[in-house]
């Protein structure tokens, strides 16, 4: 079985593993099957300004207009495709899986290979293992995207494997609490279960890329995760795990 579609099959396998709580999107773990179609090479190569471009999600016969702009640091640098922030306007989702949903990050492969496919399923995987271990983390959902660029006419659609994270609002919304923006956190603000829980799970993946400073062009803390506050207690939520031992991206 070739490595991409046997770490298909264990995600698959795990689909129950959590209990979702989430909106429509995020309450199935099934894989989306999606075509992104609008002016992709303009959005790839304007690293600078980062201008959203109109663009259409088309699914189960239905298209959904969607603005979507580059987004991310070291792998704008590294990677010939960047990840991407999707913009919906209210209107366009309704009645669809994406109801309710406004700002998404969306995970793509960093490159055209073999290779690049499968770290987008690795880290996809270590997003399903934390939310095995508690709710309060970020969910995701798995896409099997056709993207198709209006740019380039003659060139031929590409199809790969990404993924979708929920937003800070919805996670929020979630679990009943809300946004922590501190520049600097201690260890004994935290929840000590949850940040035990964490520290184990980021030892257990190989991930070194975090911190509860902030990273030197950030305004608030933290490096790869993010604050909340939810009754009495803090929570550091951790995202980004492309650098983990368990993707071991090239890059």
């Amino acid at each position: 079985m070739r490595p991409v579609a046997a770490w298909h099959v264990l995600l698959a396998a795990m689909a129950g593993a959590a209990q979702c709580l989430a909106a429509p999107l995020f309450d199935d773990a099934s894989t989306l099957e999606v075509t992104l179609e609008g002016p992709l090479s303009r959005v790839i190569e304007d690293s600078g300004d980062r201008r959203e471009q109109a663009l259409s999600l088309s699914l189960n016969g239905k298209s959904i207009a969607v603005e979507v702009r580059m987004r991310g640091k070291s792998r704008t640098v590294h990677c010939g495709f960047p990840p991407l922030r999707l913009n919906f306007s209210p209107d366009s989702v309704k009645g669809t899986v994406f109801a309710g949903q406004d700002k998404l990050k969306l995970v793509t492969h960093c490159r055209g290979n073999a290779d690049g496919e499968q770290n987008v399923l690795e880290e996809y995987a270590a997003y399903r293992i934390l939310n095995s271990l508690t709710e309060l983390s970020f969910r995701t959902r798995l896409l099997r995207v056709r993207y198709v660029d209006t740019e380039t006419p003659a060139a031929p659609s590409l199809t790969r494997f990404a993924f979708l994270v929920e937003s800070d609002e919805e996670f929020a919304a979630r679990v009943g609490g809300e946004t922590l923006k501190r520049r600097n956190v201690s260890r004994t603000m935290l929840d000590p279960g949850h940040a035990a829980l964490v520290y184990i799970f980021q030892y257990l993946i190989g991930n070194t890329d975090w911190s509860l400073v902030r990273a030197f062009d950030d305004e608030h803390c933290c490096h790869n995760g993010k604050l909340f506050s939810v009754g009495e207690s803090n929570y550091y939520v951790p995202y980004d795990f492309d650098m983990s031992g368990l993707v071991n991206a090239r890059y």
